[in-house]
């Protein structure tokens, strides 16, 4: 038993030293307090085209993001958080560019989802946020060209009532234009303008009767 014990011991001990011998840590950079603020953990051999995990830190020594790097340039998935450990941010990267989905969280927990190409938005993107004067859960819909609005946008509550559709033209609010009661009636509808006016509008009550208004504030989209 004594014999069979120190041999397993020994081969644990070997498993160790073999696996600590595959990687190295190496510290960029420190903060005054002598706490590390980058470093990268290297999978042995050490080359100039070697693939990294780097580690950004808080001064307070918690972790603040990481990811893959290859030559000295964020390649691979990355993710970066606030200092309470809650996820900030999370994305792709191509050599310092970002490619993929993008998905940014605020410290409230409000979040936004939207495609990166080149570096560029383009595609469909989706918001979340919660307002806390009306206590209501929102989602917007929309999509992005060349990092320009594009297309029909649109506000729905958190049971996907319809409460807002808004068109833009190349980052401008222009063309047909409707928000909602929040029992899904039209309140409003018309056409925006480059200037931000309003023409051919009508306004209705609850009911959807025709209704006159003489001012009309453009909610977020």
């Amino acid at each position: 038993m004594t014999k069979l014990f120190y041999i397993t011991q020994l081969c644990l001990l070997l498993t160790v030293l073999t696996s600590c011998n595959k990687t190295r840590t190496v510290i960029i950079s420190k903060f005054e307090n002598g706490n590390p603020q980058e470093t990268i953990e290297y999978n042995l051999p050490i080359t100039k085209d070697s693939i990294g995990l780097k580690k950004v830190f808080f001064k307070s020594g918690k972790l603040q993001a990481f990811g893959q790097t290859e030559k000295g340039k964020r390649n691979g998935d990355w993710v970066c958080y606030y200092e309470n450990g809650k996820q900030e941010w999370r994305a792709h990267y191509d050599y310092e560019v970002e490619n993929g989905e993008l998905i940014c969280y605020d410290t409230t927990g409000n979040w936004r989802k939207m495609v990166m190409v080149n570096g560029c938005k383009n595609g469909k993107t989706t918001e979340y946020f919660y307002n806390r004067f009306d206590k209501q859960k929102f989602f917007i819909h929309g999509q992005y060209s060349n990092c320009l609005e594009q297309g029909l946008w649109t506000k729905t509550d958190s049971v996907g009532t319809l409460l807002i559709e808004m068109t833009f033209v190349q980052g401008e609010r222009v063309g047909y234009f409707t928000n909602r009661y929040k029992n899904g009636q039209i309140r409003l509808k018309g056409e925006l303008q480059k200037s931000g006016s309003m023409k051919n509008f009508t306004f209705y009550d609850e009911s959807g009767k025709p209704t006159k208004r003489n001012s009309y504030i453009i909610e977020r989209i």
